[in-house]
């Protein structure tokens, strides 16, 4: 999906999400994307079973925002980080939503993850106390999408 698009789906569920709100009428809408070429500062050492994508959910339904992030490792093994963080806060503009939270096994560990729709991008960062501890940045693209699609299953969410 080129910028374009990928811009305008991010502008349709966000609207999509205003419109529900302004009527009261439940919206439903996902969008999947998945991020990947990921660019890590500082380089980590030799990873036994590193990651090669996450991918970031974003929508909405009758309970309220969804916004999932997650990440595979060629093992096979998937990292949810709302199973690894706590205390997470969100915040969404009309070009991006950035998340915080604290590490569950270390809580002296946040992690501060922003999704740029416009720029297309996913970033985290790990702090360490006040330290920036790593940074990682991986470009995302749309994979599938209900948006702009009446969904037949009204069923318990998206």
């Amino acid at each position: 999906m080129n910028k374009a698009k990928f811009l305008a789906a991010c502008v349709c569920a966000t609207a999509a999400s205003q419109a529900s709100a302004a009527t009261g009428e439940p919206a439903e809408a996902l969008i999947v994307f998945e991020c990947a070429d990921f660019q890590v500062s500082p380089p980590e050492p030799k990873d036994q079973d590193p990651v090669y994508k996450a991918t970031i959910k974003v929508g909405w339904n009758k309970n309220g925002f969804i916004f999932d992030i997650s990440h595979s490792a060629v093992g096979g093994k998937t990292y949810v980080r709302s199973e690894q963080y706590t205390d997470t806060q969100v915040r969404k503009t009309p070009k991006n939503i950035t998340w915080r939270g604290t590490q569950f096994r270390d809580p002296r560990k946040t992690m501060v993850g922003t999704f740029d729709f416009k720029a297309g991008r996913y970033t985290e960062m790990v702090y360490s106390g006040n330290q920036i501890e790593t940074k990682i940045t991986a470009r995302c693209t749309v994979v599938d999408s209900n948006v702009g699609q009446k969904k037949k299953d009204q069923g318990t969410g998206i």
